[in-house]
């Protein structure tokens, strides 16, 4: 699902923008991804946290030329993701246990994003950072325990929000690979909760331009 809701985003880009498909680079690998669904309440946060471990997935991006803030070493890009998660387990701190809940649902995030580049290209490399705060959609159904709580309640979960995204990411590259590490959150709420599903990301790549 993860793939096909990304190929879907990358067509439509396409028939937005017919720049697109003239990228000047594309980058090709593998990434190890973990879905983190976080429940959350006024003050307390992380009541209860559902995850699936770490999965791996083939790694496709559409690279364009970054665009540039009129500031040395600045920069900024839109990051743009989609997929579906299912998950069993929950983190009570010590190890992710199976309590009998699970939750499952969708999410998308397209999230401006400025960053720093560290090294500025010395050496044909690249370090960059950057942070981004924009649009995220999250559905979520199920159950989780409060298990980080102080009630252990076993709630039920029907969540569906348009609202906001924010990200951080690190990326080392030189002219042919690239080492990314990313988290990007998109959030939903209901009348007594809040509800976060966090894709974090480590991608290895192989970087192809012309």
């Amino acid at each position: 699902m993860r793939i096909t809701h990304s190929l879907v985003l990358v067509i439509f880009l396409v028939v937005l923008n017919p720049e697109v498909a003239f990228s000047h680079s594309v980058d090709l690998g593998v990434s190890e991804s973990r879905g983190v669904f976080g429940v959350s309440k006024g003050g307390e946060s992380d009541l209860a946290k559902l995850t699936n471990g770490s999965r791996y997935y083939p790694h496709i991006s559409l690279r364009f030329k970054p665009g540039e803030s009129g500031w040395n070493s600045w920069g900024y890009f839109l990051e743009l993701n989609a997929g579906s998660f299912d998950l069993h387990k929950q983190d009570n701190y010590e190890d992710e246990v199976d309590y009998g809940t699970s939750i499952s649902g969708s999410f998308a995030y397209f999230t401006p994003t400025i960053y720093y580049d560290f090294l500025k290209g010395e050496k044909g490399a690249n370090f960059i950072s950057g942070l981004g705060f924009g649009l995220g959609y999250l559905e979520a159904h199920g159950d989780a325990i409060l298990n980080r709580g102080s009630s252990n309640e076993r709630i039920t979960i029907e969540t569906e929000d348009l609202s906001y995204s924010v990200g951080l990411f690190f990326e080392l590259s030189d002219q042919k690979w690239v080492l990314r590490m990313s988290a990007y959150a998109s959030y939903s709420s209901d009348k007594e909760y809040d509800y976060s599903f966090t894709d974090v990301k480590a991608v290895i790549a192989r970087r192809i331009s012309w």
